[in-house]
């Protein structure tokens, strides 16, 4: 049984760190076109 739960858990975890990731990227990608803008401007 513990062998089946793992191998169910690794995918659902995989899947929940990559979306993890991709929302972290997005909100890394907006804070480094807000800094670059404000280094234009400043």
């Amino acid at each position: 049984m513990s062998l089946k739960i793992i191998w169910f858990a690794i995918p659902i975890i995989t899947v929940l760190i990559g979306l993890l990731v991709s929302l972290d990227g997005k909100r890394l990608t907006r804070h480094i076109q807000v800094a670059q803008d404000l280094s234009l401007k400043g």
